[in-house]
């Protein structure tokens, strides 16, 4: 059902942006976005928020330059969720203190 399907998806998603897509690429990630959509999948969007280790990875650690501590200064990789589940954690890095 819509657990297969995004599961199939999810991954062909995170591939086709770790490089530089071609047109076709482009569309393709375009339309699987969509789809998800369609199931109900949402981006967790976490620019500027306080870290959640619910919904977040942090994988850097930045300056008091780059905003208030302990929150989230950069996305590197998008999150995503069905309801309340977490599909794939957001990789952020997160404002140090």
């Amino acid at each position: 059902g819509k657990a297969r399907r995004i599961t199939v998806i999810m991954p062909f998603l995170y591939e086709s942006r770790q490089h530089k897509r071609s047109a076709r690429e482009s569309l393709d990630c375009a339309l699987a976005l969509q789809e998800l959509t369609k199931m109900g999948v949402e981006e967790i969007d976490p620019q500027g928020k306080p870290f959640d280790a619910e919904l977040m990875n942090a994988v850097m650690q930045g300056t008091a330059e780059e905003g208030e501590p302990g929150t989230v200064c950069m996305v590197l990789q998008k999150g995503y969720k069905l309801g309340e589940r977490v599909i794939r954690h957001a990789m952020v890095k997160v404002v140090a203190g």
